[in-house]
């Protein structure tokens, strides 16, 4: 293996072909990481779990595309768990969802002065699960929201 030297300023090929590499695996990396293609601001949420299950309440101030809260569990030691996502949303029409291990979702509309309920399946990663939230016209504004779940 040679040596990788370089003038002040210039990279060689090999130097490139590295920096590409690792700007590759870094990317690749962040886009499989947390299942969000969104934002929030103004985030709060607070949980709580016993033995059987747990429930959080929480709310975004703001929400842009597609995001996740991740609910922590106390059990880890399941698949899945059975979830029930409540919400309502100020502004902006949102889309709540649940995806089961094998795929499926259970989805919901909520628009502002009508909220929505979902129920079912949640894929359980390490020690925690996903709800999805999605803002369907760009941006959503007072998302509002309460989760239980029992285990399997």
């Amino acid at each position: 293996m040679e040596p990788i030297t370089c003038e002040r300023g210039k990279m060689t090929m090999k130097e490139k072909q590295l920096w590409l590499a690792v700007l590759v695996l870094v990317v690749s990396i962040s886009a499989c990481g947390d299942g969000t293609s969104g934002s929030v601001m103004g985030r709060h949420q607070s949980c709580s779990s016993g033995m059987g299950g747990g429930s959080c309440k929480g709310s975004y101030r703001k929400l842009s595309g597609t995001y996740s809260a991740d609910i922590e569990m106390a059990r880890a030691a399941f698949h899945s768990v059975k979830a029930e996502v409540s919400a309502s949303v100020d502004s902006g029409p949102i889309r709540v969802y649940l995806v089961a291990p094998d795929g499926t979702e259970a989805s919901a509309t909520v628009r502002p002065g009508s909220p929505g309920m979902v129920a079912g399946e949640a894929e359980v990663f390490h020690d925690n699960f996903r709800v999805y939230f999605e803002a369907l016209e760009g941006e959503a504004r007072g998302v509002k929201y309460s989760v239980t779940y029992e285990y399997p």
